[in-house]
């Protein structure tokens, strides 16, 4: 498999559901012009980096970049943008660590406090909400795999995802403004559309949908079970990233430090659950990396060492919780396993019944069930 191929596969890992065929996705000059005029751009060029459930695009003016993102009014509402971008914020003005960094909003140039606006990026049938993103700099997590490979790097994963669970236990210092912000996130069930609600997944097995019946077997024998031995108090559960993969962070040298810069990006699967869940995500990809054989060399194992390390030295409240417990990785890995596999499920059905996706997206999904299946029939 080409090495843009296998950046592509884990791009997909939680980019899956919604990633649609849109037949045109080249901007349209009025529409180029428009969001110059409303950022305060300086002539622009822009280039389209990924069509799924967001069509992004680079924006590029003289040296500066900036990543736009078009979201399909029937994909989002303008209340669930808003209150990722409102999480973005808030967090980003309450981390400690100058070795950490969000990639945040841009606001309007004539309103300081509105970062949406709508579109017709490519005819005017179609609208899209339109909000723009600083850029992170260095390089990607998948570029030659050094967020899984490098050593430094993967130390600068955990503390990342530590001081962020750290703010978000805290809500970020801003009780009143993150209530307010919470109320528009969805809980983990109602991401993807639903594709990991359990009545859902239960009238499905009971029509006979041939993954639907081992979703709800796991559901019911483990993920149920230990979720509900868990505690849900602010230590431990909060609003969540969901989908800190490798493919969602950029890293850049450090000269001041002997770990690396990373930037955090893409927040928009920010759902409420445990902390554990962001940790159990990762876990998984380690796990899904290595079985597909994405990245030469990588050993899972001494990755989630590294990781877990610095990852526990970053939020040691999690560990006072006993939520880094192994007991407690494997059943967050597992929750993290059911939601992906419900997602490609239904992906599938989805696409069974007449729905377009792009070729590579039914592959990923076929692959993504295929072993759900085999490792839920080993245990």
């Amino acid at each position: 498999r080409g090495d843009d191929e296998e950046k592509l596969f884990l791009s997909l890992l939680s980019e899956l559901c919604m990633a649609t065929t849109i037949s045109t996705s080249e901007i349209s000059e009025d529409c180029r012009k428009l969001i110059e005029k409303l950022w305060g751009l300086p002539s622009c060029s822009i280039k389209l980096l990924k069509q799924s459930e967001n069509n992004t695009y680079l924006i590029e003016t003289g040296e500066n970049k900036y990543i736009l993102r078009l979201t399909p009014h029937y994909h989002r509402t303008k209340q669930a943008i808003r209150a990722e971008l409102d999480y973005i914020l808030l967090i980003a003005n309450n981390l400690t660590s100058p070795s950490v960094r969000l990639c945040v909003p841009i606001s309007l140039a004539s309103n300081v406090n509105e970062y949406i606006t709508s579109v017709h990026p490519y005819d005017s049938s179609k609208e899209f909400f339109a909000v723009l993103f600083t850029h992170a700099r260095g390089k990607s997590g998948v570029d030659k795999w050094c967020g899984v490979l490098d050593d430094k790097v993967i130390a600068a994963y955990g503390k990342a995802l530590g001081e962020l669970h750290n703010v978000i236990s805290k809500k970020a210092d801003q009780p009143e403004k993150w209530s307010v912000m919470e109320k528009n996130v969805p809980n983990f069930n109602q991401t993807h559309g639903g594709a990991s609600d359990i009545e859902r997944i239960r009238k499905r097995a009971e029509s006979g949908h041939e993954v639907s019946p081992i979703l709800l077997k796991v559901w019911e024998e483990r993920i149920s079970p230990f979720l509900s031995s868990l505690e849900r108090n602010a230590t431990v559960y909060g609003i969540v990233h969901g989908d800190f993969n490798a493919s969602n962070f950029f890293v850049e040298e450090n000269q001041g430090d002997e770990l690396p810069i990373l930037w955090m990006f893409d927040f928009d699967q920010i759902h409420h659950n445990w902390l554990g869940f962001d940790v159990g995500v990762i876990l998984y990809m380690a796990d899904f990396v290595f079985d597909c054989g994405l990245a030469p060399g990588f050993e899972p194992s001494h990755f989630k060492e590294k990781f877990l390390t610095a990852y526990k030295k970053a939020a040691p409240a999690m560990v006072k919780a006993g939520h880094l417990e192994q007991k407690m990785l494997d059943g967050f890995q597992t929750f993290q396993k059911f939601s992906h596999a419900s997602i490609a499920a239904d992906v599938i059905i989805q696409a069974e019944n007449g729905r377009e996706f792009q070729d590579p997206i039914i592959e990923f999904c076929h692959r993504v069930v295929k072993q759900f299946i085999s490792s839920s029939q080993g245990t």
